[in-house]
């Protein structure tokens, strides 16, 4: 039997005939959560906004452990904040960890499994859709008006209402700068206020671009070395062990396209061949190749020998449509 829950009311519906369980995620609070987690245990469980209903269920233990990620944002909510605030820290804790994921570009199974704002959550990986379904079922449940709109862009974005005021955010467009800490683009008019962000704990004095622009100015740009030099000054501002893979190739994109312009430094996305393609980014430069290492929490350079050994064996793999640079040729291995 198949359930609509829309608030603490309908819990009468439950019984043990009911195997799933629909939550409309635009209305919903924490009683009710609180309840599902106590007495829903044998049923699966999807997301409902207006009549559109999600077609993914998600077992009892995937609930559980993405409510437990939510209710941890909700809780640690600094208090005495306004509407704003508490909307721009559900914003940017929510950027922080929740990814883009390439490989659901390739696997439409895996696309449609992330459309599910639970598993989304636990795996740390989403879409367009599903960061705007989670970012409205974190309003939602700290009583923010939030909906789910279209842009002019194609993209799902969030409507928030605050005092009186229709605020367009899309978070989106910003779970690379979130990462990044660097100053957000896509929060409405909200994106580089040095008070807000610092009262609610996303920077303690500067933004992270700031600081690498102070240290960025100290290098020698006419070494050859120069790139490798980037990376090891921003990988300890940037706290790279935290950032997501398409993120950090996000990042980096940024920083070269704004300290070296006219270099010619290609990111390649790559993946260890696992159970499942663990992505990773490759940069290259002047026929050096750096990866980074989450085992040593450094960038490395990578050989060109071991690199296309790897890819010979399968150990490595390329996304589709990417070229890897190699001496005096490019390849698409």
């Amino acid at each position: 039997m198949k359930q609509t829950i829309c608030d603490i009311t309908d819990i009468n519906k439950l019984d043990t005939n009911t195997k799933y369980v629909t939550v409309d995620i635009a209305n919903v609070d924490n009683s009710l959560i609180s309840y599902l987690k106590e007495n829903a245990r044998d049923c699966l469980f999807t997301d409902r906004i207006d009549s559109k209903r999600g077609f993914v269920y998600v077992d009892y233990n995937i609930f559980l452990n993405a409510q437990n990620i939510i209710e941890n944002i909700i809780k640690n909510i600094p208090s005495d904040l306004s509407q704003l605030e508490i909307a721009r820290y559900l914003y940017i804790s929510l950027g922080k960890i929740i990814g883009y994921n390439i490989n659901l570009e390739v696997d439409k199974k895996a696309y449609l499994n992330y459309n599910n704002i639970w598993n989304a959550t636990v795996m740390g990986s989403a879409n367009n859709i599903s960061l705007s379904k989670l970012y409205l079922y974190l309003c939602s449940l700290a009583n923010i008006k939030c909906s789910i709109i279209r842009t002019s862009d194609n993209y799902y974005a969030n409507k928030l209402i605050i005092d009186n005021k229709d605020l367009i955010v899309n978070l989106s467009k910003d779970t690379f700068y979130i990462q990044a800490n660097f100053p957000t683009v896509a929060f409405s008019s909200y994106n580089k206020d040095y008070a807000i962000d610092r009262k609610i704990g996303y920077i303690k004095d500067e933004y992270n671009d700031t600081i690498i622009d102070k240290e960025l100015s100290k290098l020698d740009q006419f070494s050859d070395k120069f790139v490798e030099q980037i990376l090891m000054k921003t990988q300890y501002i940037l706290k790279v062990d935290n950032i997501k893979a398409i993120e950090l190739g996000l990042i980096y994109k940024y920083i070269f396209d704004k300290y070296c312009p006219d270099s010619q430094i290609y990111i390649n996305n790559l993946y260890v061949n696992e159970k499942e393609k663990q992505h990773f980014i490759l940069i290259t430069y002047n026929n050096y190749h750096y990866s980074y290492n989450y085992k040593k929490h450094s960038f490395v350079s990578v050989s060109e020998f071991d690199l296309i050994s790897n890819i010979e064996n399968k150990k490595l793999g390329l996304y589709d449509e990417e070229v890897l640079p190699i001496k005096n040729n490019a390849l698409s291995l």
